[in-house]
Protein backbone atom coordinates (compact mmCIF):
# COMPACT_ATOMS: atom_id res chain seq x y z
CA UNK A 1 0.00 0.00 0.00
CA UNK A 2 1.51 3.10 -1.01
CA UNK A 3 0.48 6.90 -0.67
CA UNK A 4 0.58 9.51 -3.06
CA UNK A 5 1.81 12.89 -2.41
CA UNK A 6 -1.65 14.31 -1.20
CA UNK A 7 -1.89 11.82 1.48
CA UNK A 8 1.36 11.82 2.71
CA UNK A 9 1.58 15.65 3.46
CA UNK A 10 -2.51 15.36 5.15
CA UNK A 11 -1.35 12.91 7.19
CA UNK A 12 2.21 14.66 8.24
CA UNK A 13 -0.53 17.74 8.94
CA UNK A 14 -2.88 15.25 11.17
CA UNK A 15 -0.14 14.06 12.99
CA UNK A 16 1.75 17.78 13.46
CA UNK A 17 -1.53 18.94 14.61
CA UNK A 18 -2.79 16.12 16.70
CA UNK A 19 1.07 16.25 18.45
CA UNK A 20 -0.06 20.04 19.17
CA UNK A 21 -3.06 19.48 20.39
CA UNK A 22 -1.92 16.96 22.97
CA UNK A 23 0.79 19.22 23.64
CA UNK A 24 -0.96 22.31 24.05
CA UNK A 25 -3.68 20.00 26.11
CA UNK A 26 -0.99 18.77 28.86
CA UNK A 27 0.53 22.29 29.49
CA UNK A 28 -2.64 23.75 30.08
CA UNK A 29 -3.40 20.72 32.44
CA UNK A 30 -0.52 22.29 34.55
CA UNK A 31 -0.65 25.88 34.21
CA UNK A 32 -3.67 26.16 37.18
CA UNK A 33 -1.26 24.67 39.36
CA UNK A 34 1.03 27.70 38.88
CA UNK A 35 -1.73 30.30 39.20
CA UNK A 36 -3.14 28.44 42.21
CA UNK A 37 0.10 28.49 43.98
CA UNK A 38 0.43 32.39 43.45
CA UNK A 39 -3.03 33.02 44.82
CA UNK A 40 -2.09 30.90 47.58
CA UNK A 41 0.97 33.16 48.59
CA UNK A 42 -1.04 36.22 47.88
CA UNK A 43 -3.57 34.99 50.67
CA UNK A 44 -0.69 34.16 52.71
CA UNK A 45 0.79 37.49 52.21
CA UNK A 46 -2.60 39.53 53.11
CA UNK A 47 -3.47 36.98 55.76
CA UNK A 48 0.15 37.84 57.43
CA UNK A 49 -0.27 41.43 57.11
CA UNK A 50 -3.68 41.84 58.44
CA UNK A 51 -2.22 39.79 61.74
CA UNK A 52 0.73 42.28 61.75
CA UNK A 53 -1.60 45.19 62.21
CA UNK A 54 -3.92 43.38 64.48
CA UNK A 55 -0.22 42.90 66.43
CA UNK A 56 0.43 45.90 66.71
CA UNK A 57 -2.67 47.30 67.70
CA UNK A 58 -2.36 44.59 70.87
CA UNK A 59 1.43 45.94 71.70
CA UNK A 60 -0.58 49.10 71.83
CA UNK A 61 -3.01 47.92 74.26
CA UNK A 62 -0.17 46.07 76.24
CA UNK A 63 1.21 49.03 76.62
CA UNK A 64 -1.46 51.48 77.43
CA UNK A 65 -1.42 49.21 80.48
CA UNK A 66 -0.29 51.01 83.60
CA UNK A 67 2.90 49.16 85.16
CA UNK A 68 2.49 45.76 82.95
CA UNK A 69 4.63 43.49 85.07
CA UNK A 70 3.01 43.78 87.95
CA UNK A 71 -0.65 44.09 86.98
CA UNK A 72 -2.31 40.26 86.91
CA UNK A 73 -4.13 38.75 84.05
CA UNK A 74 -7.11 38.88 85.58
CA UNK A 75 -7.51 42.84 85.89
CA UNK A 76 -7.21 42.69 81.40
CA UNK A 77 -8.73 39.61 80.82
CA UNK A 78 -10.43 40.87 77.16
CA UNK A 79 -6.41 42.12 76.61
CA UNK A 80 -4.96 38.81 77.87
CA UNK A 81 -7.45 36.29 75.75
CA UNK A 82 -7.71 38.56 72.89
CA UNK A 83 -3.75 37.90 73.05
CA UNK A 84 -4.17 34.12 73.27
CA UNK A 85 -6.49 34.42 70.32
CA UNK A 86 -4.20 36.46 68.04
CA UNK A 87 -1.35 33.67 69.02
CA UNK A 88 -3.26 30.69 67.80
CA UNK A 89 -4.78 32.51 64.76
CA UNK A 90 -0.87 32.99 63.89
CA UNK A 91 0.04 29.41 64.23
CA UNK A 92 -2.64 28.74 62.27
CA UNK A 93 -2.35 31.18 59.87
CA UNK A 94 1.59 30.24 59.09
CA UNK A 95 0.69 26.36 59.11
CA UNK A 96 -1.03 26.86 55.45
CA UNK A 97 2.77 27.93 54.53
CA UNK A 98 3.80 25.59 52.07
CA UNK A 99 7.58 26.40 53.61
CA UNK A 100 7.73 24.97 57.40
CA UNK A 101 10.36 27.45 58.33
CA UNK A 102 8.08 30.54 59.41
CA UNK A 103 6.22 28.23 61.65
CA UNK A 104 8.95 26.56 63.45
CA UNK A 105 10.63 30.01 64.32
CA UNK A 106 7.47 30.85 65.85
CA UNK A 107 7.33 27.96 67.37
CA UNK A 108 10.61 28.71 68.66
CA UNK A 109 10.26 32.44 69.92
CA UNK A 110 10.09 32.84 73.39
CA UNK A 111 7.41 35.29 74.59
CA UNK A 112 8.18 36.18 78.55
CA UNK A 113 5.60 37.32 80.94
CA UNK A 114 7.82 39.01 83.92
CA UNK A 115 11.13 40.48 83.50
CA UNK A 116 12.38 37.71 86.12
CA UNK A 117 11.62 35.40 83.75
CA UNK A 118 14.16 37.06 80.83
CA UNK A 119 16.85 37.38 83.86
CA UNK A 120 16.61 33.69 84.94
CA UNK A 121 17.90 32.84 81.34
CA UNK A 122 20.09 35.14 81.21
CA UNK A 123 23.80 34.13 81.86
CA UNK A 124 25.50 35.48 85.39
CA UNK A 125 27.19 38.51 85.22
CA UNK A 126 31.15 38.21 85.84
Amino acid sequence: MSFDWTQRITLGVAIVAGSYFIAHTLHKQRQPSTSVSQAREIELRTRISALIGEGVGLQQKCQAVPDPYQAPVQSVPALANAIVEWKGTVQTVLSMDLDPTSLEKWQKAILYASPEAIKADLPPEN
